[in-house]
């Protein structure tokens, strides 16, 4: 179900200060989630700002929104997602939970090599 982003927006404006984003930060957000798709929302962030953007997009996801996130922070992705789908050079390589995922031969093969899997 994916609810009206008003509702996303004003989670994001009115906790903005709590969490320590700075307005920059807040528009983007604003913009990613005008598609309920974020394209690398780490980016630049420290671990610290990473970790509360997670915590941002689990209380997002929890206001009913559907967000696809594009992202290459594997400790983010892996701690917040309900689905994943990997991806290797465009082609689906594994889809399912988190911990299916981290446990998928071939996408062990494709990011850590073949000796890793």
């Amino acid at each position: 179900m994916i609810l009206n982003h008003k509702a996303a927006i004003e989670f994001i404006v009115d906790n903005a200060g709590e969490i320590g984003f700075n307005r920059y930060t807040i528009t983007n957000l604003h913009g990613l989630l005008s598609d309920n798709l974020m394209d690398e929302p780490a980016a630049g962030l420290n671990p610290q700002e990473t970790a509360e953007l997670g915590k941002l997009i689990v209380k997002i996801s929890k206001l009913g929104i559907t967000i696809l996130m594009v992202e290459h922070h594997m400790d983010l992705v892996m701690s917040i997602s309900d689905h994943v789908v990997v991806l290797d050079y465009g082609i689906k390589i594994a889809e399912g939970t988190p911990s299916i995922i981290q446990a998928d031969k071939r996408v062990i093969e494709a990011y850590l090599g073949a000796e890793a899997a």
